[in-house]
C-alpha cells in the first residue's frame, strides 16, 4: 500500500507524510537528517516538524546537544486520530445535524382566505402531510375551534379527506 496515501486519508499532506515516514525509518534523528531522508528543504522540514508535533505525530527529544526529533508510533497515531474524531462526532454532529436540516423544522406560516383557500390548504397538507404535523387556525361559521392535524397512515389521511368533503358539502 502507498505509505503517503495512507497517510493523506487520516489528515496528512505529501510534505508531513514523507517526514514523518522518514523519522519512522531513522528514529531519532535531527531535522537536518530528517530533510535529506525525506528530501524536502530543511527550512520547510523546520515547520513541517513543528505542525506534526502539534498534532502529537512527533516529538522533541529534550536535552540533546542538537535538536531531535522522534515520530510517534504508528498505533499511537492512528488510536489518536480514531480519539479525535470521535470527541468531534460527539461533540459536533448534533449541531451539524441541526444545520444541515435547517430548513426541514423551520416553522412556515401561510396564510389562506375564504373556502378556496381552505381548500388550497387543504390540498397542500395532503401532498406533504404523511408523518408531519400541521396546525390549522380558522375563523368562520363553519369552524370555531383550532384543529390541530397530525397524519400518520393513510386511513387517517383518508378519514381527513371525507371530513373535509362533508364540511365542503354543508
Amino acid at each position: 500500500m502507498d505509505l503517503i496515501k495512507a497517510l493523506k486519508n487520516i489528515g496528512f499532506n505529501t510534505k508531513e507524510a514523507k517526514v514523518y515516514l522518514a523519522l519512522l525509518q531513522l528514529g531519532q534523528a535531527t531535522a537536518y537528517a530528517v530533510s535529506k531522508r525525506a528530501d524536502i528543504k530543511k527550512p520547510t522540514t523546520y515547520v513541517v516538524l513543528e505542525d506534526l508535533i502539534d498534532r502529537g505525530a512527533v516529538k522533541k527529544i529534550p536535552r540533546t546537544k542538537k535538536m531531535q526529533f522522534v515520530a510517534t508510533s504508528p498505533e499511537i497515531l492512528f488510536n489518536t486520530v480514531k480519539s479525535r474524531i470521535s470527541t468531534a462526532e460527539t461533540e459536533a454532529m448534533p449541531e451539524l445535524k441541526a444545520l444541515s436540516r435547517g430548513k426541514e423544522y423551520k416553522v412556515r406560516a401561510s396564510y389562506y382566505e375564504g373556502l378556496d383557500g381552505i381548500k388550497a390548504m387543504h390540498n397542500e397538507l395532503f401532498k406533504f402531510a404523511k408523518g408531519k404535523e400541521y396546525v390549522a387556525f380558522y375563523e368562520d361559521m363553519i369552524f370555531t375551534r383550532d384543529i390541530p392535524i397530525t397524519v400518520d397512515d393513510e386511513k387517517e389521511l383518508e378519514q381527513l379527506r371525507q371530513e373535509i368533503k362533508e364540511l365542503e358539502g354543508e
